[in-house]
């Protein structure tokens, strides 16, 4: 799907803040030479905005992502079936991402009985 930047789901240490503190990444980015613009940080070129994971299926989609080869780099990529569960979360439904649902809905790749599963065990519908 046509995106403008990469959405980095990320384990960050739990803290009684309400607020999330991304220092760490931005501190791993400046490190390596990636310069922040606005939320993102541009990685070889891309915006790439790091998430906090917020719950136990973002929690669910990042230890369960599968290992892709991109040019050459293997990079974890979170299954499809996740993302729609993610796009249908009350607080993630936007126009954009019941979009981005329909279009994976109809992917004939999808494993409906993994979605199934996983928005029962979240409690979640589509």
């Amino acid at each position: 799907m046509p995106t403008y930047d990469l959405d980095v789901f990320v384990f960050l240490p739990r803290s009684e803040s309400p607020l999330v503190s991304l220092d760490s990444v931005y501190a791993w980015a400046a490190a390596r030479g990636y310069a922040a613009r606005h939320e993102h940080i541009i990685i070889e070129g891309l915006p790439t905005q790091f998430i906090p994971s917020p719950n136990a299926l973002s929690d669910e989609a990042i230890t369960s992502a599968g290992v892709l080869d991109y040019k050459g780099l293997e990079v974890r990529v979170v299954q499809p079936e996740y993302l729609v569960a993610l796009y249908s979360q009350p607080e993630a439904r936007t126009a954009k991402r019941r979009e981005r649902a329909a279009m994976l809905l109809d992917w004939p790749g999808l494993k409906r009985p993994l979605l199934d599963e996983i928005l029962k065990r979240h409690g979640l519908e589509l």
